[in-house]
């Protein structure tokens, strides 16, 4: 069966905080890093009204979730230092386990840890694996509890925890850890290929599934250009993907740039779920996108559905 809905949005902690703590989070996000004018210009109407804003896009992604009838999230991850440590960072990893949890709480800025758990689809995962290794992807596993080695008290990565949260997934996940931020990391086409094979496997499913992504656009957050944003970049990306176009992604990570460091380098994954969507026949949109520079981060959610 097809793949039913796609969703691909990007994260930043301050989409996910109320205006208390924004002060908070954007000293914690750009640091001492050079800021742009537009950090100045968003004061704190400003960043309350992005958040709205950003809340609204995703009542609208949860209702169409919902009117999908899903019975499997295949969630795609970057991982980042929380599952897996330096010294083993794997490009592709399927968990094959019953659940899941992380704790997408700041300890920076004096949040409590708040852990939650996701159950997970452990025959799905482990038919996707077979499959992928039959198409010589050299896919890493994990089987049983999960056991973070990079972050043990926090898991698995928090851009992914609280979009799910947010979006009140009640339904199993399957956890894909595409490796986005340790080198060296795979090529565009790799992933592109990578986006496509997972698209065609998923079609044997007889259940109805969604895939989800966390992250990506332009930003830099706690690094060098912490606070700059390529919007120019994010909105091309967004378009190439609207047009059925993933492939157009793929020279992007022939080079080596300081600019595609962050959460740019989360784009991998919105390169991949297009390459999967557009193998299932879905249609891209953008639904939204604004430059945050206070979250140090461009702010983008993309849906894909089904063909009628």
């Amino acid at each position: 069966m097809p793949l039913e809905l796609g969703l691909a949005s990007s994260y930043a902690p301050s989409l996910y905080r109320g205006r208390d703590n924004q002060k908070m989070v954007t000293e914690y996000l750009i640091g001492d890093a050079v800021q742009p004018p537009e950090t100045a210009a968003e004061g704190p109407a400003e960043r309350q009204a992005y958040i709205d804003r950003f809340s609204q896009t995703l009542d609208r992604a949860r209702l169409s979730i919902n009117e999908a009838g899903l019975d499997t999230l295949v969630v795609l991850i970057a991982d980042d230092d929380r599952y897996f440590s330096r010294s083993n960072t794997p490009q592709f990893h399927v968990f094959i386990g019953e659940e899941i949890w992380g704790d997408s709480s700041i300890a920076h800025i004096g949040e409590t840890a708040n852990p939650t758990t996701f159950n997970c689809d452990e025959d799905l995962a482990n038919f996707i694996a077979q499959e992928l290794v039959l198409r010589h992807f050299d896919i890493a596993e994990s089987r049983g509890a999960f056991r973070p080695v990079g972050d043990p008290e926090r898991g698995m990565a928090p851009g992914i925890v609280e979009l799910l949260r947010e979006l009140k997934v009640t339904i199993p996940i399957v956890p894909i850890h595409i490796n986005c931020h340790s080198l060296p990391r795979s090529s565009g086409s790799r992933l592109w290929a990578f986006g496509e094979a997972l698209g065609e496997i998923l079609g044997y499913s007889d259940k109805r599934l969604g895939m989800v992504v966390s992250g990506g656009m332009s930003g830099d957050p706690r690094g060098y250009m912490a606070g700059w944003i390529d919007e120019k970049l994010d909105r091309w990306a967004m378009q190439r993907l609207a047009l059925g176009r993933s492939e157009d992604l793929i020279d992007m990570w022939s080079a080596r740039s300081l600019t595609l460091n962050g959460t740019t380098a989360e784009l991998r994954l919105w390169l991949a779920l297009g390459a999967a969507m557009e193998r299932s026949g879905a249609k891209a949109r953008v639904c939204d996108y604004f430059p945050f520079h206070g979250a140090a981060a461009g702010i983008g959610t993309m849906v894909w559905e089904a063909r009628p």
